[in-house]
Parts: C-alpha cells; sequence; structure tokens
C-alpha cells in the first residue's frame, strides 16, 4: 500500500507511474511519498461536514473528456 493512496476527489478513478519514460521531457517525477501507509489523521478532512454536505456554490461540475490533457485522452480513448 506504499504507493496507492487515497486522494481527494479520485474515488472512481486512480493514477499510476511507475517512473518516467526515459527521454519524455513532458513526465515530471514526483515528490516522494510522505511517511506512513496514508490512512491517517491526513483524511480526517473529507469525513467533515463541509466535504459531507458542500453548498451548492461550491461544488465543482464532473471533469469533461475535453478538460483532460492530451496525453490523458489517449489513454481513455484507446481501445
Amino acid at each position: 500500500m506504499n504507493k496507492v493512496r487515497a486522494y481527494w476527489g479520485h474515488n472512481y478513478h486512480f493514477h499510476i507511474r511507475i517512473k518516467c519514460p526515459a527521454g519524455d521531457t513532458g513526465c515530471q517525477a514526483q515528490d516522494p511519498l510522505p511517511p506512513g501507509d496514508g490512512c491517517d489523521k491526513s483524511l480526517d478532512w473529507w469525513f467533515t461536514e463541509e466535504v459531507l454536505h458542500p453548498r451548492a456554490e461550491t461544488a465543482k461540475p464532473p471533469l469533461a473528456m475535453t478538460a483532460l490533457p492530451p496525453e490523458c485522452r489517449k489513454v481513455v480513448l484507446e481501445k
């Protein structure tokens, strides 16, 4: 579980990248993971009133395919 972490807003999907491919100038190395397994007090905010019952003006609309970076659209649309 060290490489799989809970991230707010990623309840229907996840991202995975083992490392940047050699020569890929569009890939940026990620920051190292913080200590622990990711299931700690940092998740407490997820269960607060503001998150569980957001006001209508703060709720975000769904992400459209056209809003994805071209690299992501390519992965989603490949068969």
